[in-house]
């Protein structure tokens, strides 16, 4: 009897110690301890070894009931439905991976530096000549030399003009100036076109400058004109298929006309009121093969309207002959050993300057030279080239009120912003005045209107606004304005914009969120020897989502345009 009692406590003990277990187990684990528990409890049962007590017996029943119900629910086929599912192997996608190559030994040569130039070819060549080299090596450097002398005429103008010319896309006559077959759109004629642009020719060469100009006097009267300003949906116009590079705000005061220009030559004019033609009132062209720098309008005579390129080229739209003419092409495009050179900047003289004529522009090049053009004179030669700038030329103008004076801004560390006397122009050709606050490429220095201010913009994040800039015996005065200037891979950079109404202040895109366009007010203080900038007003609009990184002002109009990456022009009004 005691080892019977014995047997039960003990078999009671070992039945109940899985209930007290503190360690948690799986749930598979749980269940085949239940199933041998209910299995094992029913054999003692059944020989008298034990009695169950009636919970135990409820707890039975309960399991028993609940696993025929999740068995006629067939969820035992599912789960090994899914199980079977998820050890498949998932074998990732081919697409646009790529192939992997067995790689197979191959001979080292040696490597050459990729910033081979014409000149280095020809130096090398010439010193293994002098000293009597190997024949197979000199050779050897003749022929990369002409394969790089090719290679930069296929990507260069040139090779364009001369295809375009045997084709007869245009034509040469004499010695006038090449022109263009119509109007052209990405390669084609648009239909009826030529009724749609009448309305555009005739604003342009019915224009008349104003005898009296629109100049405000005071910053009070600015600041309440400038807060007028609003963007509507249908000021919104796009007007080119890229970003653009160049606006311009046609003088004409009794139509706005806009023309503007993108990185790959594509240029858009503009008739903002005309709303009744299908393409309200936007004419597309092509006209350059590259990023066009600037347009221009000599108020001497407003029936031609000027676009410069980084390909080298002017060209001219003449409503008279309904025609773009090719007014200027840089004579180093159609050299062989300046193929790597073009035409970064160009500024347009003033009719009352000390040098050149009305219809004469200042050409600033890749390689920090600049060269003098006059229209009238030649249409493929320079009246004087002189080097200006260490590095490429980003900006050039001449001085507004000092004629004599040239300013320009330069690219990289190298860069500076250099104050050049004309009257000294020769091979040696020192700066009046050279400034090298700047610790990164420059955008631009910009002088005012009324010769007061140069407004330099860096991608060392910072404004310079400068004063006494032209005297070499004066150390220049500076104001520095922190801001974000890194307008990135996709933007064009921020270049200063002076309104001629109001010489004293300047437009300049803004990488902040919300978008809009930033006007700022130069102050001189008499008590102060730098000048003082402030920002007036920061314009915007719901229908403004985009960086304005060009922008233009009206000369006579309350009118200001700004040109974004996408093609698109905004015009406040």
């Amino acid at each position: 009897m005691r080892r019977r009692s014995h047997n039960k406590e003990a078999t009671t003990a070992v039945i109940d110690a899985p209930l007290f277990q503190p360690k948690k187990k799986s749930k598979s684990i749980a269940a085949s301890q239940d199933t041998v528990k209910e299995e094992f409890s029913s054999s003692l049962e059944n020989n008298g070894l034990v009695e169950l007590s009636e919970y135990e017996r409820t707890r039975l029943e309960n399991i028993k009931r609940n696993e025929e119900y999740l068995s006629s629910l067939g969820l035992e086929d599912t789960k090994a439905e899914l199980e079977s599912i998820v050890a498949r192997e998932h074998k990732a996608t081919s697409r646009g991976a790529s192939k992997k190559v067995k790689l197979t030994q191959q001979e080292l040569t040696s490597r050459r530096s990729g910033r081979v130039t014409v000149e280095k070819l020809k130096a090398e060549i010439q010193d293994l000549v002098e000293k009597g080299g190997d024949a197979d090596l000199i050779q050897q450097r003749e022929i990369e030399m002409q394969e790089l002398i090719a290679k930069r005429y296929d990507s260069s103008y040139a090779a364009i003009l001369d295809s375009s010319m045997q084709s007869g896309a245009i034509k040469v006559v004499s010695d006038e100036p090449i022109m263009l077959k119509g109007w052209i759109n990405k390669g084609e004629v648009i239909e009826d076109q030529e009724e749609k642009e009448m309305e555009f020719f005739k604003i342009i060469s019915t224009f008349k400058s104003p005898k009296k100009k629109n100049v405000v006097t005071s910053v009070n009267e600015y600041q309440e004109m400038v807060r007028r300003l609003t963007l509507k949906e249908a000021d919104v116009a796009k007007l080119t298929p890229s970003r653009i590079t160049a606006v311009f705000l046609h003088p004409s005061t009794s139509k706005v006309l806009v023309a503007a220009g993108d990185k790959n030559g594509f240029a858009g004019l503009w008739n903002v009121d005309n709303f009744q033609d299908g393409n309200d009132g936007v004419l597309p062209y092509h006209l350059h093969n590259s990023n066009i720098t600037r347009f221009n309008c000599f108020e001497e005579d407003s029936s031609r309207m000027y676009s410069a390129s980084y390909d080298g080229t002017i060209r001219c739209l003449d409503v008279q002959v309904h025609a773009f003419l090719l007014a200027f092409v840089a004579p180093e495009t159609r050299q062989d050993d300046n193929r790597g050179l073009y035409t970064s900047d160009c500024f347009f003289l003033d009719s009352h300057g000390s040098f050149g004529t009305a219809s004469s522009c200042l050409v600033g090049k890749s390689d920090g030279s600049v060269g003098l053009v006059d229209l009238r004179a030649s249409a493929s030669s320079y009246q004087w080239d002189h080097p200006l700038q260490a590095s490429k030329i980003n900006s050039i103008q001449q001085h507004p009120t000092s004629s004599h004076l040239i300013v320009s801004a330069g690219s990289g560390k190298a860069g500076s912003i250099c104050i050049h006397d004309v009257r000294k122009a020769g091979k040696s050709w020192k700066p009046l005045v050279e400034i090298n606050e700047h610790s990164k490429s420059i955008n631009a220095a910009v002088v005012s209107e009324d010769g007061h201010f140069c407004v330099s913009v860096s991608l060392d994040n910072t404004v310079r606004t400068w004063t006494n800039f032209t005297d070499p015996s004066v150390k220049p005065s500076c104001e520095v304005m922190r801001r974000d200037n890194h307008t990135g891979r996709w933007l064009c950079t921020f270049k200063p914009t002076f309104d001629p109404k109001f010489p004293s202040c300047f437009a300049l895109g803004c990488m902040q969120k919300q978008r809009v366009v930033e006007l700022f007010h130069i102050e001189q203080s008499p008590s102060k020897s730098a000048p003082s900038t402030r920002l007036l007003r920061q314009i915007g609009s719901d229908s403004l989502q985009s960086v304005c990184s060009r922008n233009a002002f009206h000369p006579h109009l309350n009118v200001i345009a700004g040109g974004n990456s996408s093609g698109r022009v905004h015009l406040f009004r």
